[in-house]
């Protein structure tokens, strides 16, 4: 834990933060991404895992382990290979949706 509170002050989240600062904490690792890295590659990962063919998809939680487990691997800039659950990125992405800094939609709509 004491690792990862050090990690977190070096290198702020990608969750809850806002579009903005998500963009530019990206731009040296993806300077030509126009979109958040996150949100494309849990995406992509949705998809390889059937995600689209997969009932429920959004309404059915993945596992809060492996969730969390894969929220510190993606603030360190990795989505590990081998997983089996479509449920965990798409639990994460909504996840990612949630925490952002300010809506998409902004309230007023």
């Amino acid at each position: 834990e004491i690792r990862h509170a050090k990690n977190v002050v070096f290198n702020p989240s990608m969750f809850g933060s806002s579009l903005q600062e998500i963009v530019a904490m990206q731009k040296d690792r993806y300077p030509d991404r126009q979109l958040p890295w996150v949100q494309t590659r849990l995406s992509e990962e949705v998809l390889a895992l059937n995600g689209d063919q997969t009932e429920g998809i959004f309404r059915v939680p993945g596992d809060i382990d492996e969730v969390n487990a894969l929220k510190l691997q993606v603030d360190q800039w990795k989505i590990p290979t081998g997983l089996e659950d479509p449920h965990v990125p798409a639990s994460l992405l909504k996840l990612w949706y949630r925490e952002l800094e300010e809506p998409l939609i902004p309230h007023e709509f």
